[in-house]
């Protein structure tokens, strides 16, 4: 079964959902290998999987990523699918709790992660509304033209704007956790 679905980067929602998905016995086994996912789930056992996003210390086609990888299946966990950055590994709930990052500092290190890919996705869109935007100001070419760059402001706009919540999002995580970082020592 194929769900479509988004959660521009916001980690924890998507998990939270792919794991309420698992409880009702819908199992991910994938999604597409370019652009946006739809999620392929097969029917299974209800809560036979704990599902876990993280973003990667390293490109999952570079050595490192490849090496995390590697470790990953080694500690028992199958890696879903793993495409640039991201990457979405399970485990069966009956081999115990499955938990990506159990400390804080660990924790603030995928956040982290998670906000650099936000800001490196986000200046060069904002770049490019901003310079499709002065061709709006400057003399009118072609008609053509002005209404495509207008139909791209009026998405890329609010998608920049979402891009920058998400940036916000992670930074107040990132400084909830040093917060009780500060608080356990």
């Amino acid at each position: 079964m194929k769900v479509w679905k988004t959660f521009f980067n916001d980690v924890e929602a998507e998990e939270a959902w792919i794991n309420e998905m698992a409880a009702k016995g819908l199992n991910l086994v994938g999604t597409n290998k370019v652009g946006p996912p739809p999620y392929h789930f097969v029917e299974g056992e209800p809560g036979e999987w704990t599902y876990r996003v993280e973003f990667l210390p390293a490109e999952a086609q570079r050595p490192a990523g490849r090496r995390y990888l590697e470790f990953m299946t080694e500690a028992g966990v199958e890696t879903v699918w793993a495409r640039g950055p991201k990457a979405l590994f399970r485990k069966r709930a009956a081999d115990g709790p499955f938990e990506l990052h159990s400390d804080l500092d660990s924790r603030i290190a995928h956040f982290r992660r998670v906000r650099r890919w936000m800001l490196w996705m986000a200046v060069p869109t904002m770049l490019s509304l901003a310079a499709m935007a002065t061709m709006l100001i400057g003399p009118q070419v072609d008609p053509v033209l002005t209404r495509a760059t207008i139909a791209v402001l009026v998405i890329g706009i609010p998608g920049t704007a979402l891009g920058a919540i998400e940036v916000v999002r992670e930074s107040r995580r990132i400084s909830s956790l040093k917060a009780q970082r500060v608080l356990h020592e």
